[in-house]
């Protein structure tokens, strides 16, 4: 089983698509890319925050203090004035990121107590935008200008108007920690991407040491040895587990040496943050709870590609594999859902979700027993049935 096991592994190796799948991508391209996703996610932030906002107001002349608080405050242009026919045009063609309509006798009911709207045109399909909330704090201090007139005149202080319209306010005092704010956030998301790495990377391994086998017309000549099948398909599970768990070892141990390199030699204060909360421990249980969850792929993926005549339909039931790997790490993300004794045996879920308590340090280890457990029952069974299926001539040599 051993020799068949270092044979494969050697093949493999010799492959410049394993070498990319399990080693170079976990390694050096994913972390690229998600730094770089990160990067430019910030970038985008800060670019949104200070752009320069051109814009236009009509009816100007009716709300002055306005118009001068927009004109004096930084990061906004003023542009000519236009039409309400040409707001639509400007606005698409990007001379103007938004319009301020101001109603005519906006004074005389503000005089009146009455309440007015103005209206701000903008283009709220970019998801960067912060017109509204940046003209917003224009027009919260338009109202606090208007507000304190009208105190002055009743002879009313700020004060004692703000106890009037709320007597009582509610006092935020969470008694949740920055690691349990971050894990929450962040834990379904590496449950997520850990686990599909983990599939990814013993995909490949998978079609090839079955259908590839099968296509390579070398299937028969493996039959042919004096072995048990079930060493053989030994052989073949342990290499696709091994490639699946290294794909997902490399790409913990890549991200964390980057992150540390980010924190210390870049001074990035958020990753420094981030790593003091973790700890080496933590990552190895993460480790120890894909253990099973690699070795459940590897037999899944195994007795696919055994089934399967060629690589193309192989890749056909491969497809709905990665969805239904994908829903149960969605669901640890549906708000309320936690970790119990009863989610502890939902496959794939109980991983991503003890994942995320691990994150937040909140992990209740009595429970990861039976994390382990029933995902270690549940990939022997399905490896049992690999063996099985590996048995039957109809599903070897299906024409």
């Amino acid at each position: 089983m051993w020799l068949i096991y270092k044979k494969e592994i050697m093949e493999l190796l010799r492959d410049k698509k394993t070498l990319i799948f399990t080693i170079l991508l976990p390694t050096l391209i994913l972390p690229i890319l998600l730094g770089g996703f990160a990067y430019f996610s910030v970038m985008m932030a800060k670019k949104s925050a200070s752009e320069v906002l051109t814009y236009t107001t009509i009816g100007e002349e009716f709300a002055p203090f306005l118009v001068d608080r927009l004109r004096e405050t930084e990061g906004f242009e003023k542009k000519d004035v236009i039409s309400k026919q040409e707001i639509t045009t400007a606005i698409r063609a990007g001379d103007l990121k938004f319009v301020l309509v101001i109603p005519e006798g906006i004074d005389r009911k503000i005089e009146q107590l009455k309440p007015v709207q103005v209206e701000l045109h903008y283009n709220a399909a970019s998801a960067t935008s912060r017109v509204f909330s940046r003209v917003n704090e224009i027009v919260g201090e338009y109202n606090t200008h208007i507000q304190t007139i009208h105190l002055e005149r009743l002879g009313v202080d700020k004060q004692s108007l703000d106890a009037l319209l709320k007597p009582v306010s509610l006092e935020k005092k969470s008694i949740a920690k920055a690691r349990e704010k971050f894990g929450e956030v962040a834990g379904g998301i590496a449950a997520y991407f850990l686990l599909i790495i983990t599939l990814s990377g013993a995909i490949y391994p998978a079609l090839d040491l079955g259908v590839g086998e099968k296509e390579r017309q070398t299937l028969e000549t493996l039959l042919l040895n004096p072995i048990p099948r079930w060493q053989m398909v030994l052989a073949k599970f342990w290499v696709i587990f091994t490639t699946g768990f290294l794909a997902v070892f490399l790409s913990i141990f890549s991200m964390t040496v980057w992150a540390v390199i980010a924190g210390q030699a870049m001074a990035v204060q958020k990753i420094g943050e981030v790593l003091s909360m973790i700890s080496m421990a933590d990552l190895g249980m993460m480790l120890m709870m894909l253990v099973p969850t690699a070795a459940m792929f590897a037999s899944i993926l195994l007795s696919i590609s055994i089934y399967a005549r060629n690589f193309k339909e192989a890749q056909n039931y491969i497809s709905p594999l990665m969805m239904v790997v994908i829903m149960p790490v969605m669901a640890a993300m549906i708000p309320g859902m936690e970790l119990t004794w009863t989610t502890s045996l939902i496959p794939l879920t109980n991983i991503a979700l003890s994942m995320k308590e691990i994150l937040k340090g909140t992990m209740d280890y009595s429970m990861i027993f039976a994390i382990l457990a029933s995902t270690t029952v549940l990939a022997g069974a399905l490896l049992w049935f690999c063996t099985q299926w590996f048995k039957r001539e109809s599903v070897l040599f299906r024409s």
